[in-house]
């Protein structure tokens, strides 16, 4: 990219609700902590970036034996041993974290003057995180990411492209009442939330009395002194739904990079693998690429540059959707791309996805589930050619105690030449985890 220096990568996956202004008016939603802290803790599929001689900063200590697990299998990057957050203060992206350590004297040589921060979206303190440590950063200011991360951009952006747009904006709880009816009419509708993410912050409507909720719960907020601004769509029937990845240099040259098939339960995201040639010919054909370079434009235009993940579908009559959001940042399908650039060298593939589970078992470790995976010969080497890649350790240990039910989660990549043997794979990993008291639940 812009220069050879050494690389720090540091993430922060729930970027958008450090966007989301905290007046604007919210649609309702469970809290809860544990899924939190296991967002907090996917910083570590930030290894995947990294080069020899970069690091990864992450908000706990890299997991030891994960570590030595990716090195044994080609991975070469620096970690820290310190505790980031060690009050757990699940609101804080890692920036502000950052700024208001109370460890800098073991912060600082790690991040090491003039490294180049290489965050997986730009937040809040990210600026002062630079100054502070003397890191460079190539990256456009704050406002203009958000700017351009909302949904109203990505709304307005179907206009400047002359795309079809189904969209409505509301700008208060009247307008939400009265637009929705429309749309009820017609069908089941949509109403987004400008900075919602995999399945948060988007709600489906199928009947009155729902709206009719909807309404009073944003007028209760209103009364409150919050503002109102939703994008109401129509339920589209989707086919399928896949992305495309690019990269805008601090030039606006465009790169493209990847396009990956997405599988989502619902509004959330499960997994990415790599379509076949007759759909990219689908795509070429439709002039996909074409409008994503005039994205791309546009994007620069309004001052932003690095890297983008648009979202798009093909719906059952098979019209294409070139656009539904724009995430300005990086993304899982760019991990997963990221993935296949390792699995490259040994001509493999492999996807992304992973295992959402809640252990009965506190004291079946980490090293004990490498271990099991090994000795049943499920676990990845570069020897055997295939088996399955485990991306994060965190992700499954954070929420574990002497409780018993602790939630977590498992990403990981099941790589094979073969398409059925990736299946069968997958059901012994499954089958692994119900095997040591590990209860599935996707």
């Amino acid at each position: 990219m812009e220069d050879d220096n050494r690389r720090v990568y540091c993430a922060t996956f729930d970027a958008e609700q450090y966007w989301r202004d905290p007046m604007l008016a919210k649609l309702p939603f469970i809290p809860d902590r544990n899924a939190q802290r296991i967002v907090s803790v996917m910083d570590e599929l930030m290894f995947l970036f990294c080069q020899p001689g970069d690091a990864i900063l992450t908000r706990k200590p890299f997991n030891p034996v994960q570590k030595q697990y990716l090195q044994s299998i080609g991975f070469d990057f620096e970690s820290n041993v310190f505790d980031l957050d060690p009050r757990s203060e699940l609101d804080k992206c890692i920036f502000q974290l950052l700024c208001e350590s109370d460890n800098k004297l073991q912060v600082s040589p790690f991040l090491e003057g003039q490294s180049i921060l290489a965050p997986f979206a730009v937040l809040p303190y990210a600026a002062q995180v630079c100054e502070s440590y003397n890191l460079q950063c190539f990256s456009p200011g704050n406002e203009i990411v958000q700017n351009v991360n909302s949904k109203l951009y990505s709304h307005q952006m179907k206009d400047r492209l002359d795309i079809r747009n189904v969209g409505v904006i509301v700008h208060s709880s009247e307008e939400l009442h009265s637009e929705g009816q429309k749309l009820l009419s017609a069908g089941d509708f949509l109403i987004k939330d400008l900075f919602g993410v995999s399945g948060k912050g988007n709600l489906l409507v199928q009947s009155s009395q729902t709206l009719d909720r909807m309404v009073s719960y944003i007028t209760s907020q209103e009364q409150k002194g919050k503002y109102t601004q939703f994008v109401l769509e129509p339920l589209l029937h989707k086919k399928d739904d896949f992305s495309c990845q690019f990269y805008i240099s601090a030039q606006g040259e465009t790169t493209f990079i990847a396009v990956s098939k997405l599988l989502n339960d619902g509004f959330a995201y499960t997994e990415s693998s790599t379509p076949d040639e007759s759909f990219m010919q689908f795509l070429e054909a439709g002039n996909y690429f074409i409008l994503m370079e005039r994205l791309a434009k546009e994007l620069f235009k309004d001052g932003y540059y690095g890297h983008v993940c648009v979202d798009s579908m093909i719906l059952e009559d098979g019209e294409m959707v070139p656009l539904i959001e724009i995430n300005a940042r990086k993304s899982m399908s760019l991990i997963k791309h990221q993935v296949d650039q390792y699995l490259q060298q040994y001509e493999l593939r492999g996807n992304l996805s992973f295992l959402s589970v809640s252990s009965e078992r506190p004291d079946f470790s980490y090293e004990q589930l490498l271990n099991t995976l090994h000795d049943e010969g499920l676990l990845y080497s570069p020897a055997n050619r295939k088996g399955v890649l485990p991306l994060s350790a965190s992700t499954l240990e954070i929420n574990k105690s002497t409780m018993k039910a602790a939630k977590g989660r498992l990403y990981y990549s099941i790589v094979s030449p073969e398409a059925e043997e990736k299946k069968r794979l997958n059901e012994q990993l499954r089958s692994c985890f119900s095997m040591h008291s590990y209860r599935i639940y996707n």
